[in-house]
């Protein structure tokens, strides 16, 4: 932090290469540290998801809202290609169907993160695996507050209600990355889907882009289970 550095530019192409352009200096700054957090569902199997606490980034332990719904843990965790995995996985599975009751049958999680969302000019990360055992109509998403990611409506995944051309199949599993790009209050959202594991996912090959979202002050992970049909 304060650090000086200084550094000139070189360009290169067939023809040749270019002299040293004249050299100019930055500053290190003190940006406020990535909201990273880590959840490995390393908890007992069949137990509720409600009041549990571990993994790393978090400020507060998991809080459960269900209607006529289970969320429990399951002691087996879910594997994707050639992607380093590690740790359990949580089932989210409703009991009664829509036209039975209403409002929906749905289950609400929510925990904070420590590091809040929103600087100008950063950009923050996501990833998580998502199987659908049985299809039914509705949404299950994970999102930062209210910005949601994941199965929408159907069978496809999104953004909102920004659907990919990917379509969910029960019984596969999916590697679902966002990249929330942070300018200022008009923020954009990157979508990949099944993005090899070996390189970082570039804009231009996003399967969904969502822009003018606000996502400054975002620090809570919602898990957000919208059923219609017992699926």
């Amino acid at each position: 932090k304060g650090k000086t550095y200084y550094y000139w530019v070189r360009a290169f192409n067939t023809f040749g290469e270019t002299a040293l352009s004249n050299s100019d200096s930055g500053t290190v700054g003190s940006a406020n540290p990535p909201a990273v957090a880590y959840e490995p569902f390393d908890y007992s199997a069949a137990s509720s998801i409600k009041g549990k606490n571990g993994g790393t980034g978090w400020s507060n332990s998991w809080n459960q809202t269900s209607i006529n719904g289970v969320c429990e843990i399951n002691n087996y965790g879910l594997n994707y290609g050639e992607l380093p995995v590690s740790g359990n996985s949580i089932r989210i599975n409703p009991t009664i169907d829509e036209d039975e009751i209403k409002p929906p049958p749905s289950i609400l999680l929510n925990r904070s993160i420590v590091n809040k969302m929103g600087t100008a000019g950063t950009s923050t990360w996501m990833s998580f695996l998502l199987q659908c055992n049985k299809q039914a109509n509705g949404h299950l998403f994970i999102g930062v507050d209210t910005v949601n990611i994941g199965k929408r409506w159907g069978s496809q995944i999104g953004i909102e209600n920004n659907g990919t051309p990917v379509n969910i199949s029960n019984g596969n599993t999916y590697f679902i990355v966002c990249q929330a790009v942070n300018r200022n209050g008009d923020d954009e959202i990157y979508l990949w889907v099944n993005h090899s594991v070996s390189q970082q996912p570039l804009k231009t090959d996003a399967d969904l882009e969502v822009a003018n979202i606000n996502l400054a002050g975002k620090g809570a992970v919602v898990i957000n289970n919208q059923a219609y049909g017992l699926g």
